[in-house]
């Protein structure tokens, strides 16, 4: 069987993600790449799976759009109402809490189990505290 071990983002401010996966997701930061002819970029782990956040440059994507989307990076956290007030601290919009049912979400609460944010490339994360949110991940 094989094991996903590493995912690559496109970012548009290389510095702002970094800071983003390590302050709020928590992962650790372990180089920057600096490839002649390559955009740079750096690498993140959280000791199991490695991404790489790559600057791109030129015209910029389209932004992704919560409504219909299915792209999406799942992260499971030890505390869900610590992370939320750090994704507020940031300014990062909750889409909705929840992943599996997706209400609505209208900040009078903390979200109870799971929510839905977005980074600052727009890249739409599920943040989760429940071990069994996903099939067949072991932890």
């Amino acid at each position: 069987m094989a094991l996903l071990r590493h995912v690559a983002l496109r970012t548009k401010d290389l510095e702002r993600s970094r800071a983003f996966y390590e302050k709020i997701l928590g992962l650790k930061f372990l180089r920057y790449i600096y490839d002649e002819g390559y955009p740079p970029g750096c690498c993140l782990s959280d000791g199991s799976v490695n991404m790489t956040l790559i600057q791109y440059v030129g015209e910029e994507r389209p932004t992704i759009v919560h409504e219909g989307e299915y792209i999406h990076l799942g992260f499971i956290v030890d505390d869900l109402e610590q992370t939320y007030h750090q994704l507020r601290a940031e300014g990062a919009e909750i889409l909705v809490e929840d992943v599996k049912v997706e209400r609505e979400f209208n900040y009078d609460h903390v979200p109870e189990g799971s929510l839905k944010t977005t980074d600052p490339d727009g890249n739409i994360l599920d943040i989760t505290e429940r071990k069994d949110e996903w099939d067949g991940v072991q932890l």
